[in-house]
């Protein structure tokens, strides 16, 4: 448990520790930690200090949206068919991570994903979609413990772009003439 020098091939003087820790309650194993690479005895006591009072922690504050999405993804094809997966990663790279991936996932704000909405709704039909995507991936930060509230259930859902199908419902199926003439040209070209 004592701090030791050391010195690499360029024949600086650098510091580590080793310390034993509590087992691991979960499997009863041993658990030891081994720090090295710092440049001053201080440096690494003070690092040593916080690994033994347990302050040492992942900190995911600084964690992405893009890393929380490389989490999230591989547990989410697990629950859905290939050609779901494949569409639904297609929507994270056109859409959803352009948008948000270098954002921090606890620095998301509301207002950020507003704003990410209402493109999303002015470009596509079904933005809907993209947008409980991207709501999955911040369940499974909250999920994790990286975030407190999921910034896509304070938005309010714009109108959004509609489709040619939904502007004239009527333009939708053949009148009789053209129906005629679709099936006599099939049956010319037969």
């Amino acid at each position: 448990m004592a701090i030791k020098s050391y010195k690499k091939k360029d024949g600086k003087t650098y510091y580590m520790f080793q310390v034993d820790l509590p087992s691991d309650p979960l499997t009863g194993k041993r658990r030891q930690v081994c720090r090295r690479g710092f440049k001053t005895r201080s440096e690494a006591s003070i690092a040593m200090g916080t690994i033994l009072s347990g302050g040492e922690k992942k900190d995911y504050t600084k964690s992405t949206y893009q890393s929380v999405y490389e989490i999230w993804a591989p547990i989410y094809q697990e629950t859905v068919k290939e050609s779901a997966y494949q569409k639904t990663t297609s929507h994270f790279r056109n859409h959803i991570l352009p948008a948000l991936g270098e954002y921090r996932v606890a620095a998301v704000t509301p207002q950020i994903m507003q704003g990410a909405v209402n493109d999303w709704a002015k470009k596509l039909v079904g933005y809907r979609k993209v947008l409980n995507y991207a709501s999955a991936v911040f369940k499974h930060a909250m999920r994790l413990g990286m975030i407190k509230t999921n910034p896509c259930d304070l938005i309010l859902s714009p109108k959004g772009k509609t489709s040619p199908k939904e502007d004239n419902p009527d333009d939708n199926y053949y009148t009789k003439e053209e129906l005629e003439e679709f099936l006599s040209i099939a049956e010319e070209t037969l």
